[in-house]
């Protein structure tokens, strides 16, 4: 299941996001793939091996709308097709 993270600081690397989540007590996701975005920050789409939708959906809420380095994080859940 994967999840977009979008608004983070032009500078953001894995190992910051995984800190986030790890200080946040979110499962660590089995992949982070960090592209540029349409705008002046970058996005991550964050792919977790989770069974349940309702575990992507709480993560989505806990992210959604923090603050974190100067930025407020915006978080989807993105549907996919597995």
């Amino acid at each position: 299941m994967q999840l977009m993270l979008n608004n983070l600081p032009a500078d953001v690397a894995e190992q910051d996001l995984l800190a986030l989540f790890a200080e946040l007590g979110i499962p660590t996701p089995a992949n982070i793939s960090i592209a540029a975005g349409l705008g002046t920050h970058p996005a991550a789409l964050v792919d977790f091996a989770l069974d349940d939708h309702a575990d992507l959906e709480a993560i989505t809420r806990v992210l959604d709308g923090r603050g974190w380095k100067g930025h407020t994080l915006r978080a989807t859940h993105v549907p996919l097709f597995h």
